[in-house]
């Protein structure tokens, strides 16, 4: 799993290694970072069922921190990078969550709250920069269930949007100025939706 996460796997190898490791269970404390893995490549559905086992089963101190780093890092796709005042996300909200809230989510002085809902194929996303002297520049990824890009409004217009495929759904780039709460809807056809997390 570590290869995967510094970049230093070849596809083919991580894809089998993961395809192995979905098949036969991991053992704790490895089912952290193995998480974390499936959600940088896109695998949310099996990343979510190895982070879950870790948040259900761990016991001891490391079992905890790999509760968390799979959540901040995976789940949320979470990479902040200070000296450039950006921070980057790529939530992959387990389809069978309709809600979720973030907050306090830091890079340097600034902190930030991630909301996003769901009402059917809708996926809502809203953040506002709590704190910090300049403001975020939010680079959001979202990975959502499906495969189609109905439309897209940002602050309440279309926008054209280039979704691409990324594992097992769809993402959505943009970036944003969190110089106030911003407001992003994706609708994806839900025809097409991924099965359940």
């Amino acid at each position: 799993a570590l290869p995967i996460l510094l970049g230093a796997g070849q596809v083919a190898w991580a894809t089998k290694f993961l395809d192995d490791v979905a098949s036969q269970g991991f053992p704790l404390p490895w089912a952290g970072f193995v998480s974390w893995a499936e959600y940088a490549t896109g695998r949310s559905r099996v990343a979510f069922r190895h982070w879950w086992q870790g948040v259900e089963q761990g016991a001891e101190a490391a079992d905890a921190a790999m509760v968390i780093a799979p959540f901040v890092y995976g789940l949320l796709g979470a990479e902040p990078d200070a000296p450039r005042t950006r921070l980057r996300l790529r939530p992959q909200v387990p389809a069978s969550w309709d809600r979720l809230t973030v907050e306090r989510l830091r890079v340097a002085d600034a902190s930030l709250t991630l909301r996003y809902d769901r009402a059917g194929a809708c996926h809502r996303f809203r953040v506002a920069q709590e704190t910090g002297a300049v403001p975020l520049r939010l680079v959001l990824e979202a990975a959502l269930p499906g495969r189609r890009l109905a439309h897209a409004r940002v602050e309440g217009r279309s926008a054209e949007l280039d979704a691409r495929v990324f594992g097992e759904r769809l993402l959505v780039p943009l970036q944003l100025v969190v110089d106030h709460e911003r407001t992003v809807e994706l609708v994806t056809d839900r025809s097409l939706d991924a099965p359940a997390d």
